[in-house]
């Protein structure tokens, strides 16, 4: 057997070590800019995100952020100073930002119904995007981000919960390999008692000052109407600004279904009638029930820094709601097994789903 002697072997290390480090070490020119548009909650996350990414690939810069609101701006700033001990560049308006040859790519936080021509804007501009969902709440609005997408370059991705989660991808990989049988129906719900989306003397509402951002800007193609700071940040529950439960939780729900099943609406061949019996007899069928804590952007599931959200959630008990998560499988006459969390046997359903 060959051997390697000590004064070989640290001078293996000390040649990798040195191309890691210097890998980390590149000029300012090298290293990816990042900016974000809308500085808001979402944005917070997204900061969060790049902090944790940085553990692991630090070559890039938070370069700068933009947002409508003063307030909003300098938290941003102050908020990446912290992190990453480099003050961004601030900026109101997207198009100054943009203008800066020397970003490379954006990351999109801002209203819902701003997203779509945020992003067509971004593409345009030669920037590479990632944008939080959903897309846009208007079909007018989605063909339009579409269509500049697509005749650009640019490399682009929309946020969704749960599909960078080991644990979907996992149980993606038990459908595919046919284990199950034929999926038939996939049911999900979400357990939450508590004010959705307006939060009670929500001090940014109490803030918020006309003069301080550009209300007609915010806007963005919606109707003109008098300035309301709480429309302002609570967009989510205001039909002109957004698609409610569709393109809130639903998107999530549909996404994952989407993901597990290798399938996108319109798809006749997959929408099927069925009953989850209770019967020791059971058909050769497969029914997927997921059952959802509602906390906004983090997975319900245990799933390390691996997970899109970028971390664990916390448990039921922290959190006071409660969640749960099984895959109900019907396998073969007279067999009922089933894969639930923290190994634990799913109770059979007396609910006909369709």
């Amino acid at each position: 057997m060959e051997t390697v002697s000590r004064r070989e072997f640290l001078a293996a290390g000390t040649l990798l070590l040195s191309a890691r480090s210097y890998s980390r070490i590149l000029g300012a020119n090298d290293r990816i800019q990042i900016g974000q548009i809308g500085c808001g909650h979402r944005a917070s996350g997204h900061r969060k995100m790049l902090k944790m990414s940085a553990e692991t690939d630090p070559n890039f810069d938070l370069r700068s952020v933009c947002d409508l609101w003063s307030v909003n701006r300098e938290r941003a700033a102050e908020d990446a100073q912290r992190l990453f001990g480099k003050r961004p560049k601030t900026f109101q308006y997207s198009e100054e930002m943009l203008a800066d040859p020397d970003l490379d790519a954006v990351m999109i936080g801002t209203g819902d119904h701003q997203h779509a021509r945020i992003l067509a804007e971004v593409v345009r501009a030669g920037k590479d995007c990632y944008c939080e969902k959903p897309l846009a709440n208007t079909l007018e609005d989605a063909k339009l981000a579409r269509a500049a997408v697509l005749a650009s370059k640019q490399v682009v991705q929309m946020g969704s919960q749960w599909l960078s989660c080991p644990y979907q991808h996992r149980v993606r990989e038990i459908i595919r390999s046919g284990k199950l049988g034929k999926i038939v129906s996939i049911s999900q719900s979400w357990n939450y008692n508590g004010p959705r989306w307006h939060i009670p003397r929500d001090e940014n509402v109490a803030a918020l000052r006309e003069r301080d951002t550009d209300w007609k800007r915010w806007l963005l193609g919606r109707p003109d109407r008098a300035f309301d700071p709480r429309i302002y940040f609570e967009f989510r529950i205001f039909k002109d600004f957004s698609g409610g439960i569709t393109d809130q939780w639903y998107s999530h729900a549909s996404g994952l279904a989407h993901f597990y099943l290798d399938t996108f609406i319109p798809d006749p061949s997959r929408r099927t009638k069925c009953s989850i019996p209770t019967a020791p007899r059971l058909e050769t069928d497969t029914v997927i029930t997921r059952s959802f804590a509602a906390h906004e952007a983090r997975s319900p599931l245990r799933v390390g820094k691996g997970a899109r959200n970028g971390g664990s959630s916390p448990s039921p008990a922290a959190s006071g709601d409660r969640t749960s998560s099984s895959i109900c499988t019907q396998a073969s006459p007279g067999r009922n097994r089933s894969f639930c969390r923290a190994g634990q046997k799913c109770r059979p359903s007396n609910r006909t789903t369709t």
